[in-house]
């Protein structure tokens, strides 16, 4: 009998997105100003779109397939369809005071992100930026990462050293566990025990 079990990691550089389409796999990732893709079997790096600020981070969404850059200056986070082959065309999808890091829930097709804010929150809207919510109130959130399976939204802050977590309607916040130095990005994966054993 093969048993599932969520695990927890974390990650010291922003997590790029991968997408698997046939036979290749790509890898997108961000720089300071650009947003580029790396074919993974012939290592081409090919830049998708230059954006005028720095995006700390990227989200994808598998069911309508598009990515979502936050863009901290400029307080939006806007998206573009991808795969494209045609010019990238950025659309605002919602603007927001300061949005650091987006993560994205294809299931339910909503957009969570965090303010970097003293006043900050966790907040999440419908992928068209339409009804906009507050999930909780945080001071500097940063990072966040979504485990859809069990419904947590983990998440960490400027301020502290600590891994928090907290249920997609905002209740039960706890802390996960406090750590030594602050924590930078977080993924959570899904592994079974039988693959774990073998690692």
């Amino acid at each position: 009998m093969r048993l599932n079990q969520t695990w927890l990691y974390l990650q010291v550089s922003v997590v790029a997105v991968c997408c698997v389409y046939g036979k290749q796999e790509k890898l997108l990732f961000t720089t300071a100003n650009n947003i580029q893709e790396i074919d993974l079997d012939t290592l081409v790096v090919k830049e998708l779109a230059y954006q005028s600020t720095d995006s700390h981070s990227l989200a994808y969404d598998e069911k309508e397939r598009y990515v979502y850059s936050s863009r901290l200056t400029e307080n939006v986070i806007v998206r573009f369809p991808y795969p494209n082959d045609q010019a990238v065309n950025f659309e605002t999808v919602v603007s927001t005071h300061r949005p650091y890091y987006v993560a994205f829930d294809s299931k339910n097709s909503h957009l969570y992100w965090t303010k970097l804010n003293t006043l900050g929150e966790i907040r999440r809207c419908n992928s068209d930026g339409t009804d906009v919510t507050i999930i909780v109130n945080e001071t500097l959130p940063i990072a966040l990462a979504l485990d859809t399976h069990n419904r947590w939204i983990y998440y960490s802050t400027e301020t502290s050293n600590a891994l928090l977590r907290v249920r997609f309607d905002g209740k039960d916040r706890q802390v996960v566990i406090n750590l030594t130095s602050r924590v930078i990005d977080i993924q959570v994966g899904m592994l079974s025990i039988d693959r774990l054993a073998k690692l």
